[in-house]
C-alpha cells in the first residue's frame, strides 16, 4: 500500500460513510472484489470496507468531484 511506503505523506480523502453513500453506483461488487476488502489494514479504510461489504456496491470518486473541488478551493 502506498501509505506504508510514504508514511505521513499520504492522507485518505473523502472516505467517510457519507462520502461512500454519495459515490455509490449500481455496480455490484464481485465476490473476488469483496474478498479483497478483508486484506485492508488501515483503520479508516476498514470502516469503509465494512460498508462496501454490506452494500456490495462500488463507489466512484467521480461522483464526488464537485465536493473535492470545493475542498481544494477552501484550502486557498
Amino acid at each position: 500500500m502506498v501509505s506504508k511506503r510514504r508514511p505521513g505523506q499520504i492522507f485518505p480523502w473523502r472516505i467517510t460513510a457519507e462520502d461512500y453513500y454519495r459515490s455509490i453506483s449500481n455496480e455490484m461488487l464481485t465476490e473476488k472484489r469483496l474478498t479483497r476488502l478483508d486484506k485492508i489494514t488501515n483503520v479508516q479504510l476498514r470502516e469503509l470496507a465494512k460498508l462496501l461489504k454490506a452494500a456490495k456496491k462500488a463507489g466512484y470518486q467521480e461522483h464526488l468531484i464537485d465536493l473535492m473541488v470545493e475542498d481544494i478551493k477552501a484550502i486557498k
